[in-house]
């Protein structure tokens, strides 16, 4: 008797369990399908899809955190965790630092050049980014992807590692209540962008996040659970749902973000002249990794900023800055240097000309064409005349300097960037003009192509870049060099430090 009385309750037990899970089943349906998006918004949540299977998150869904009733496998604990251990994100403004960073330049600028060039062959002796161990990561994980039936471009870029991980962050940012809707949407639509102009394919996208992953992160395993991640999102049904995954029901060729999205946002102007000028010394401020939205511009280190004014510029107090800024900015390297320029640049000159060196020919040549495959009009670096931008940023950013050391005061640095607003708004149209003639005169003078192309991301970055957030407008899309302020007190006095704003 006891013994039928035990399988009854077992049985019980087992249909008990089935129903449940089945109940369980449509429940997590249910939550699916409540929080559908519209497939204008929804073809959007296919970036962050690998990250998001590799973790076991659901793909489909913009999740809020309280909005549903499922409980997945990670839980917005363990998110938040996650975001402040790997990111350094403990809130909104970390969030958006940490996104605009990535958005700005992530691995990919000083990693993509050299990744390329190792998925076409060359030896690991021949580059400098990846040591033995990253070649034996990417090694094993490239055969991994291999055997795993993927193709592989020769020519494969390493920008989604980038662009999956902003897509991944900001959704994650958003789960846990640091971003608003709005943002999140912007952040995907801007990886969407991109994405679709630099991928032909997912399998060549996911090629990019995995390989790249394996590169540049030395947390990858050889057994590459992003290779079956890809797989999956490639080839099988959504495992939260009974259908094809997003990747197959969006392929990437076909995925168009809403222009609303990608539209900049509408800021207020600011009141101060100062933030105005901002825009001046800001390719410096940006080449140098610091910021550019501070008239002064601080050093990361202390004590850097004082070494560099006096062993670069002889400037260690007001007299010496004062006396320097006025030479760059009314005489400068192109006092005696601009009518060889000119001839370099053009061809056009006469025999009384200095005639540029062979080393200036080939580093101008050089710079054009890195300004050619940025996407720069060739018009304008055909019609480039004049090395004035060089002299001019080069005051600014030691002007802004200046200021942040104590040597010049706010209103100080402010006069002398009117000075130099000036000139900038008589001899150029765009800002883009004024990063062509600023790139030639840097080629003119120096032989670093490195910095040179981190010159040539930074103004693209100051004059295209539009950021998804508020507050994080580049001050070249703020105030047009045309626009630049220009008026100034007169002062009555004639000190160092009070005749710069005469």
């Amino acid at each position: 008797m006891f013994w039928w009385i035990a399988l009854g309750v077992a049985v019980a037990a087992v249909i008990g369990i089935c129903v449940l899970v089945k109940l369980e089943t449509r429940s997590r349906r249910k939550d699916q399908a409540t929080l559908a998006q519209h497939p204008e918004h929804e073809q959007l949540l296919c970036f962050g899809a690998l990250m998001g299977h590799r973790n076991n998150e659901p793909t489909r869904l913009l999740l809020r955190e309280g909005e549903y009733k499922v409980s997945y496998s990670v839980s917005p604990d363990d998110i938040r965790e996650c975001l402040a251990e790997a990111w350094d994100i403990t809130d909104a403004q970390s969030a958006r630092n940490t996104l605009h960073e990535l958005i700005v330049e992530g691995r990919r600028a000083s990693f993509d050049v050299e990744f390329r060039r190792l998925q076409q062959g060359e030896s690991l002796s021949d580059l400098t980014s990846f040591n033995g161990e990253d070649y034996l990561r990417w090694k094993n994980v490239k055969a991994t992807w291999i055997e795993a039936g993927l193709t592989l471009s020769d020519n494969l870029s390493m920008a989604a590692f980038d662009y999956e991980r902003i897509a991944w962050v900001a959704r994650s940012s958003f789960h846990v209540g640091y971003l608003s809707e709005q943002e999140v949407w912007r952040c995907l639509a801007w990886v969407a962008a991109q994405s679709v102009c630099q991928f032909e394919s997912w399998q060549n996208y996911a090629a990019s996040y995995v390989l790249g992953r394996a590169a540049t992160y030395s947390g990858e395993s050889y057994a590459a659970d992003g290779v079956t991640a890809a797989k999956h999102l490639l080839f099988e049904n959504d495992r939260w749902l009974d259908r094809p995954s997003l990747w197959q029901d969006y392929p990437l060729a076909n995925i168009r973000a809403p222009q609303a999205l990608l539209a900049p946002l509408v800021e207020s102007k600011s009141t101060s002249i100062q933030d105005q000028l901002l825009g001046l010394g800001a390719l410096s401020a940006w080449g140098r990794g610091q910021r550019v939205d501070e008239l002064a511009i601080r050093p990361h280190r202390e004590g850097v900023a004082e070494t560099w004014l006096a062993d670069s510029w002889n400037v260690a107090d007001c007299a010496s800055a004062v006396t320097m800024l006025d030479w760059l900015v009314e005489k400068g390297s192109r006092l005696e240097e601009e009518a060889s320029f000119r001839h370099a640049v053009s061809g056009v000159g006469t025999h009384q000309v200095d005639e540029p060196s062979a080393i200036q020919l080939v580093q101008l040549r050089h710079a054009k064409r890195a300004l050619s495959e940025a996407w720069v009009d060739s018009a304008l670096v055909a019609g480039c005349r004049t090395m004035l931008a060089y002299d001019l940023e080069l005051a600014a950013y030691v002007a802004r300097v200046a200021c942040a050391v104590g040597y010049l005061n706010e209103e100080n640095a402010g006069a002398f960037l009117r000075r130099m607003a000036i000139q900038a708004r008589a001899a150029f149209d765009t800002w883009e003009d004024y990063l062509v003639s600023f790139v030639l005169g840097h080629a003119f003078f120096n032989n670093d192509m490195d910095y040179l192309q981190r010159l040539i991301r930074g103004g693209l970055v100051l004059s295209r870049l539009v950021s998804p957030f508020e507050g994080y407008q580049s001050p070249w899309q703020r105030v047009a060099i045309k626009s630049l302020p220009v008026l100034h007190s007169v002062r009555s006095t004639d000190t160092p430090e009070t005749r710069i704003g005469a």
